[in-house]
């Protein structure tokens, strides 16, 4: 066996300190590399559950929104400021409490069309399995949209020969106006509410915690 100084003598240093630091910077790659791919799917994994907490968190509150501008729509009180034709009226001499429900649904055009372009943004992040809700209250505005029509057509008028059927004038306004008891609208209205909710609740339980997770370890890192 060679001495112990006869091998420290014959070792190649500058190569064997060279053969190391490329080992080393090898490691450091793999490292940087490995590190790098899971801050890359942490970010994706929390970019993926915040869109979608963000998605389903405000398709609920829009079902909310919905919910309270359909009922102060219905209100059974209408005041003489309400009663006066809407734009596009052809009939513009005469006022109508019926006008009252179209002047009502125009004050909330916008919030009514961002709430139908959210279907939308639902279907292509969840699945388009997902939009009888809002069938549901598009329905509603139907049956609102056409009673108030007809309703303003015979200028409220029941029985003779220009005027409604009674059980058809009491149809259309059960429809116009809410009831305390049995009224289908509201109820269609509160199923359509609820159905949003058994889909919207589950994911918001899902993606808020870990979301809420990941804010505390970055706070802690100090990130």
């Amino acid at each position: 066996m060679a001495p112990a100084g006869r091998l420290t003598e014959a070792m190649d240093w500058p190569a064997f300190i060279t053969s190391t630091k490329d080992v080393l910077t090898a490691g450091a790659a793999i490292f940087a590399t490995v590190t790098g791919w899971r801050a890359l799917n942490r970010w994706q994994t929390e970019s993926v559950g915040k869109r979608r907490l963000e998605v389903a968190g405000d398709a609920l509150a829009g079902f909310y929104q919905m919910r309270e501008i359909i009922r102060s729509v219905r209100a059974p009180h209408i005041n003489r400021r309400e009663m006066t034709p809407p734009e596009g009226a052809t009939d513009k001499s005469r006022l109508n409490p019926f006008y009252g429900i179209q002047n009502r649904i125009s004050q909330h055009s916008e919030e009514i069309g961002a709430f139908f372009s959210s279907k939308h943004i639902f279907s292509a992040t969840f699945g388009p399995e997902y939009e009888q809700p809002w069938y549901e209250i598009s329905d509603v505005f139907l049956k609102i949209n056409i009673a108030v029509d007809v309703l303003v057509a015979s200028r409220g008028k029941v029985g003779g020969d220009d005027g409604l059927n009674p059980d058809i004038y009491l149809d259309l306004t059960r429809i116009v106006a809410r009831r305390d008891r049995d009224d289908e609208v509201g109820a269609q209205v509160d199923a359509a509410v609820a159905e949003m909710e058994k889909v919207c609740r589950p994911i918001m339980g899902r993606y808020a915690p870990a979301l809420e997770r990941d804010r505390l370890w970055r706070r802690r890192l100090g990130g």
